[in-house]
């Protein structure tokens, strides 16, 4: 057996380990697999180290968590930041997902605070508890909070608007508090004061004023308190309710089951085989919640409407799809066309509200350029559903943006 050398040390297989499984993705087991082990055993005798598995590999995941999470704590300190927030559900699990943003050195920095397995009901208190307790590992109040960005559904706006209240209940508590720390004051200056001269009116009506400031004060912080957090409606998931909302006025659901009975059939055989022989990607199903999926299956046929309808004619089967479903096609991927793009930029990680703008105005300008009456609609609907979008946070970032 050849014998090779390696620069390795223990801290760098360890690296190499935890990388194996939170950005490679790997299973924790697979250092139970026997061809890992083979690899893995040799490297552990040199390094004199003792043998990686699942248990070993989790505590180092989670001492590496921990560094992280103190890291992020630091750069948090006294800035203001922006939450994201969404959820996802598959198999029976639910999953809340929280990413801050905030800027260091002049640039956007994108940090994921935590994925929580949400095992109670997605209500709008849940959420607002989970957040809650979420941010304080992290040492971030809700005063920090500049924003809260999340898709339209009605527990999450109501979840920010719960939030907002506690800010808001925050600061009265304070200014009660204030209050009576004043009233402490008072009682102590007039035990002080017992044998001083007593003050005259004119005095008397001054302090008045005075108190009445303050309590003025106090309202206008309260006030503040509830516009310090905004919530920001996501404008990626907004567009798609947008299309839904045309999809279902202008009756263009029938035309997209067509399209997708006959994905279901070309991808069987016998045209399953004359894809693979073509070295062609079968069509494939969109997924009914995501639209955008919706456009590339319908994509698909455009772009191969010659190889297909060749492929149903030799099998006699061009009545799979019909002349109104061809014309569906072609009509349906040049209206939505604007959409299917803004929709992607819409998407981007880091996306500034003026990139929101910009994004929807050229959707909607490249629109008004179309006579069909799907277009038509599509504007309509985005001109309704533009009114929440525009938040005050939104139109404040608007007008700060340089460009």
């Amino acid at each position: 057996m050849r014998k090779i050398q390696i620069e390795m040390d223990e801290a760098l297989f360890y690296e190499a380990c935890v990388k194996m499984t939170t950005v490679a993705g790997m299973p924790l087991n697979v250092f139970e697999a026997p061809g890992v082990q083979d690899v893995f055993s040799r490297i552990e005798s040199g390094l004199g180290i003792n043998h990686v598995n699942r248990n070993n590999v989790t505590e180092r995941i989670e001492h590496v968590a921990k560094q992280f999470r103190s890291f992020v704590r630091s750069e948090l300190k006294g800035k203001r930041v922006c939450l994201k927030m969404d959820e996802a559900s598959r198999r029976g699990r639910s999953v809340l997902g929280i990413n801050v943003q905030f800027l260091h050195q002049k640039k956007l920095v994108i940090r994921t605070l935590g994925l929580i397995d949400l095992e109670v009901a997605h209500t709008a208190e849940n959420i607002k508890a989970e957040v809650i307790k979420l941010i304080s590992e992290y040492g971030l109040s809700l005063r920090q909070i500049y924003t809260i960005t999340t898709d339209n559904g009605a527990n999450f706006v109501k979840a920010v608007e719960l939030l907002k209240q506690e800010i808001a209940r925050y600061m009265q508590m304070r200014a009660t508090g204030s209050d009576h720390e004043s009233d402490d004051e008072e009682l102590e200056d007039e035990g002080e004061d017992q044998n001083e001269e007593i003050h005259s009116d004119d005095d008397g009506q001054e302090n008045s004023d005075e108190t009445a400031g303050n309590i003025e004060d106090e309202d206008d912080e309260i006030d503040k308190a509830r516009v310090l957090l905004g919530g920001v409606r996501c404008a990626a998931h907004t567009l798609q309710l947008t299309v839904h909302d045309c999809i279902k006025e202008c009756n263009l659901k029938k035309h997209l089951v067509n399209v997708r009975s006959a994905v279901k059939v070309l991808r069987k055989f016998p045209f399953k085989a004359s894809f693979k022989m073509e070295k062609k990607k079968l069509p494939f199903l969109d997924v009914e919640t995501r639209w955008n999926s919706a456009f590339e299956m319908v994509s698909y046929f455009k772009e191969n409407e010659t190889f297909i309808k060749d492929l149903l004619k030799s099998n006699q089967k061009e009545a799979l799809i019909s002349k109104s479903t061809w014309t569906f096609i072609w009509s349906f991927t040049a209206v939505f066309q604007p959409v299917f793009i803004a929709t992607k930029k819409l998407q981007e990680e880091n996306m500034t509200m003026g990139d929101f703008l910009f994004a929807w105005e050229t959707c909607r300008l490249e629109l008004e350029d179309s006579t069909s009456n799907m277009a038509k609609c599509l504007i309509r609907h985005m001109d309704r559903r533009r009114v929440k979008l525009f938040s005050p946070p939104v139109v404040a970032a608007l007008y700060l943006d340089p460009r």
